[in-house]
């Protein structure tokens, strides 16, 4: 029998109970209680669940942790997701699939349900339109001066990965990832056909037929990599990045590893990865944790070797994907082999922030973080949703965030166990930091005509030069149409504040192009020279 006979089948016996079927033998074996199977349905599922585990050649025990099951029985097409019986907006989501967003969601992510699934159904058709460029790149993967390129005699040129800061080179492996985050912020890469990418812009398909999921195309991209890092003694962290880059086999893994434990002024990779919390725990393998813990072993920093550390930045959603057995022993497994897991979370609004509740929002935050801090993970970084400059539906309000962090900080009532380290703005320009009302320091304009609100951020490193973020998110009323930040006291920042204002004024009607408009800034733009290979 075929895998799409298969699936239909599971379709029509119900899905959400073919999961959970599957998943008790997994629950069961490790010691956790099971969920309640209807009578009614326990023989055609046991007849579904060992066709399927005969189909894939494994022991139905075994069913889910087999990538394959993951993958042939994930949420992909509209007929699977509507068969659930919950309230969809069909029409947003058919338009969407329409203009060519793909879409996917994880076994695990569909037992989850409520805010944690509505993170995987695409629901604003627009959001990678040509309509807005942050919507289009807001990290600025595509953009000509954060790439690194090798290029050959012949002046063929190959992307090998991107930098922002000089201290740091994300490497993205791949544009393929089966965890279907609808608002991935990558999601110009991971998220459109190739013809739809196509149809927007000849280089977004470009950069996607690049990054082909190709084991050995990934490992010579790191080869390459590895020799334009040894020219960059002040690039000092790799973070592997994608698409998923966890799709990849154990043994890719562990050649890029080594790889990237060969360059010379290396010390930190970080595997940026949606897997342990997000649908695939399946991948955090005991045999990926043996390879894992020989390139910490071979860069340990003995007999006069480079100490370099290893570590995970994960993605997660709520506090539901943390409270999972899946998610418990994959940080077990990760723990054990002494790699510390730092979270990383998108807020979005109506998932995990709520722009017209913020008592909810504060009170959502905490229990993140102290579901992660019950499993061991760190609660890294909150980071404002990146498709928030392009449109309302999406916008999470800074000023919001800082409101809601101020309601974290209070010490009496709430253990710093339940703060993220960290709330930024993750934009173009880098990183800017949100602090807890009233410590929020910036200037904003409001563009009534354009439906605009622009932040002018500062900033003043050591050596007592000013910087300055500017960042722009649409107008709403009554959260970001009122001149409620306090009055900056310092007039050589306000002064500074000024130039870039008329600046950004100049970049949006092109008088002035990126480079000039950092240089007025003052934010450092990284040299990207190409790798020359024969």
């Amino acid at each position: 029998m075929e895998l799409k006979d298969l699936k239909q089948e599971a379709v029509e016996v119900g899905i959400k109970d073919f999961y959970s079927y599957a998943r008790n033998f997994f629950l069961d074996t490790n010691g956790f209680q099971t969920s309640v199977i209807p009578e009614n349905k326990k023989q055609s599922l046991e007849e579904l669940i060992s066709k399927t585990a005969s189909c894939l050649g494994v022991d139905k025990k075994n069913l889910w942790t087999t990538p394959a099951f993951h993958m042939a029985f994930r949420i992909t097409d509209l007929n699977s997701l509507m068969s659930l019986g919950e309230n969809f907006d069909q029409d947003n989501l058919s338009s969407s699939l329409k203009i060519g967003r793909e879409m996917s969601i994880l076994p695990l992510n569909v037992l989850l349900g409520g805010s944690t699934m509505k993170k995987f159904i695409p629901s604003l058709p627009k959001l990678y339109s040509n309509e807005q460029v942050h919507s289009l790149d807001p990290y600025g993967i595509f953009r000509e001066q954060d790439q690194i390129k090798a290029i050959d005699r012949n002046g063929v040129s190959r992307y090998l990965g991107s930098r922002k800061f000089d201290y740091a080179v994300l490497e993205n492996l791949t544009e393929f990832c089966p965890v279907g985050c609808a608002e991935c912020y990558k999601g110009t890469l991971t998220r459109l056909t190739m013809s739809a990418l196509a149809d927007l812009d000849p280089k977004y398909a470009d950069l996607k037929r690049q990054l082909n999921f190709q084991e050995q195309r990934a490992i010579e991209q790191t080869e390459l990599l590895r020799k334009w890092l040894d020219k960059h003694s002040e690039v000092d962290t790799v973070i592997l990045s994608g698409g998923e880059p966890l799709v990849y086999s154990d043994n890719t893994i562990k050649s890029i590893l080594d790889e990237l434990g060969q360059a010379k002024h290396v010390r930190a990779v970080r595997i940026c990865t949606s897997a342990p919390y997000q649908g695939l725990f399946y991948r955090i393998t005991d045999n990926l944790i043996d390879k894992l813990s020989e390139f910490r072993r071979k860069n340990d920093g003995k007999n006069g070797r480079l100490k370099k550390q290893l570590y995970f930045n994960c993605h997660v959603t709520d506090e539901d994907q943390l409270s999972t057995p899946e998610a418990r022993i994959a940080t077990e497994k990760l723990q054990e082999a002494g790699i510390s897991v730092h979270l990383q979370l998108p807020l979005q609004e109506g998932i995990n922030f709520y722009r017209d509740d913020l008592k909810k929002s504060a009170e959502k935050l905490k229990r993140i973080c102290k579901s992660a801090y019950e499993i061991g993970a760190i609660p890294y970084k909150a980071i404002v949703n990146m498709h928030s400059p392009s449109y309302k539906e999406l916008t999470v309000p800074i000023e919001r965030v800082s409101e809601a962090i101020t309601f974290l900080d209070q010490h009496f009532h709430t253990s710093d166990m339940a703060r993220w380290q960290a709330f930024n703005i993750l934009h173009e320009e880098g990183n800017a930091y949100i602090y807890p009302k009233p410590n929020f320091v910036a200037e904003k304009d409001i563009d009534r005509n354009r439906q605009r609100v622009t932040y002018f951020l500062p900033k003043i490193d050591s050596n007592n030069e000013i910087s300055v973020h500017t960042y722009e998110e649409p107008l709403i009323a009554g959260i970001n149409d009122r001149d409620s930040l306090p009055k900056i006291n310092d007039d050589s920042i306000s002064l500074k504040i000024n130039e870039v204002r008329g600046g950004y004024q100049r970049l949006r009607t092109n008088q002035i192009d990126t480079r000039e408009f950092y240089r007025v800034s003052g934010i450092r733009f990284s040299d990207n020279e190409p790798l020359m290979i024969d």
